[in-house]
């Protein structure tokens, strides 16, 4: 039986087999969260083709709180707060990460192996002020499964509290094409012998991917990039992004989404107009979430698209990036 927090330094250096012994341990404690994992049997997928590439639709009831979530309310302080340890159900235990960061199971999952990694001080999301953090625990879960960072204002459930999310490896659309769109990448100028960056213009939705086996290299790439993209957000806020990382074969790749905006018009439709989808890392990667059965039905190809394109930077955002970046 593992204490309510084991620290990662005590488990021998698999943390893929620890985290899945936390999960065996806790569907076992927890009834509330093996109930969830169990929902997952039952959720709905169908496949939409876009082009050369498809994308997924998933059914699933039980993100409709995480979906409709009011962000603002969820700017909160530490006695508010779901991911604050005073607060989660007391069935809930998890793995201490080093210093700073916990394992915890995630209680309302997309699929069948799902963490969220949260800081264990209470903090706001800045992915810029925890990227090696990121890239470690990437490193140390990179054998089965992918991280991603959702934005406080573009994905993030709990954006008050800084916390990372894991998920089965290579089960997104994005994944399984990634080296089929990396022969057409626009290259960047910032691409050395140490570290390969570029971007991608023919996915639907524009995104930057940086592939190198230096931490070094990858931090002070990003930081020129969180620099660009700062000029084109709203002065004191993160630049919107998500972002999906993986590590195999001493490679660390990182995809990022520059964002325009949190939510698509279709959120805020009325009656039938109405579509209740709020795009983040999973998405954008290609697994569109629908808590509704109306919009998993209801979603066709230009729809996506327009969701994808209305949520991600524009055309003219674009184009400022590839000035920069090229």
């Amino acid at each position: 039986m593992l204490n309510n927090i084991l620290n990662r330094e005590s488990v021998n250096g698999n943390l893929c087999r620890d985290v899945k012994l936390l999960f065996e341990e806790q569907k076992e404690e927890w009834p509330f969260l093996k109930q969830k994992f169990g929902n997952l049997s039952n959720v709905e997928v169908r496949t939409i083709k876009l082009g050369d590439f498809s994308a997924a639709l998933q059914f699933n009831p039980d993100r409709i709180h995480s979906t409709s979530a009011d962000i603002d309310k969820r700017l909160v302080q530490p006695g508010e707060c779901f991911l604050c340890s005073a607060n989660r159900p007391k069935e809930q235990r998890g793995i201490q990460y080093g210093k700073y960061f916990e394992i915890l199971c995630n209680p309302y999952p997309i699929l069948n192996d799902h963490f969220t990694i949260v800081k264990l001080k209470h903090s706001s999301q800045s992915l810029v002020l925890h990227l090696r953090e990121f890239l470690n625990i990437t490193k140390d879960l990179g054998t089965e499964f992918t991280l991603f960072y959702n934005g406080p204002r573009c994905g993030a459930s709990a954006p008050g509290h800084m916390h990372f999310q894991a998920i089965t490896k290579n089960t997104l659309p994005i994944e399984k094409d990634f080296e089929i769109l990396k022969g057409e990448f626009i290259k960047c100028k910032y691409s050395t012998d140490k570290i390969s960056a570029g971007i991608s213009k023919n996915y639907g939705r524009y995104f930057i991917a940086i592939e190198s086996s230096s931490d070094k290299e990858i931090i002070l790439f990003f930081k020129t990039l969180h620099a660009i993209l700062k000029k084109i957000t709203a002065p004191g806020q993160e630049p919107l992004m998500n972002v999906l990382a993986n590590y195999e074969n001493d490679l660390w790749r990182l995809i990022i989404f520059p964002r325009a905006k949190h939510r698509p018009s279709h959120y805020f439709e009325y009656a039938e107009k109405q579509i209740l989808v709020s795009p983040a890392s999973v998405d954008l990667g290609g697994l569109m979430i629908t808590p509704r059965k109306e919009d998993f039905e209801k979603i066709t190809k230009e729809i996506l698209l327009e969701i994808f394109r209305q949520v991600t930077v524009t055309k003219e955002m674009f184009e400022y990036l590839c000035s920069k970046l090229v």
